[in-house]
């Protein structure tokens, strides 16, 4: 069993960052601004939290729960475009996912894999592509782009 406690202090601020870097990419892939991307985040956390209560044995997912990790993202942004920025964040994903990958089993890999899927979803979805996020289609190509990303990193 994996723990926290199997990874550097380095490594493990960088492996909780897993569920936040997913939210906001997610959320940030659309392009659309704050009120849509608010909803989206904690449409993300909110499945976060049910995810994290489906895997109870696996100490990885449950140390997601134990500390929230305090990550500014929105420094730098406004001097970059929003695909700049999903880009930047898909990087740190597969960089964190790398260490993650490392030291887990792959049961508690694939575990944690089918969660941060999930959440990514779960923003993606959260709102349409409409006036105000209502209506249109609710994951539009540069969310799904993201998500297809996301699945081919954590496929990995």
């Amino acid at each position: 069993m994996t723990t926290k406690d199997d990874f550097t202090a380095e490594e493990w601020a960088q492996v909780s960052t897993l569920p936040v870097l997913v939210t906001a990419g997610a959320a940030f892939a659309d392009g659309r601004k704050l009120v849509s991307t608010v909803r989206e985040v904690v449409t993300g956390q909110k499945a976060l939290s049910e995810g994290i209560a489906k895997y109870p044995s696996n100490t990885l997912v449950q140390a997601f729960s134990e500390e929230g990790p305090s990550m500014d993202l929105t420094q730098g942004m406004k001097s970059k475009k929003v695909s700049d920025v999903v880009d930047a964040l898909t990087e740190q994903i597969a960089a964190a996912w790398a260490v993650l990958k490392s030291k887990a089993t792959p049961e508690e890999a694939s575990e944690v894999a089918e969660l941060l899927n999930a959440v990514g979803q779960a923003a993606a979805e959260r709102t349409g592509s409409g006036a105000l996020g209502f209506g249109g289609d609710k994951v539009d190509e540069n969310e799904q782009a993201f998500l297809d990303k996301l699945a081919a990193i954590l496929a990995s």
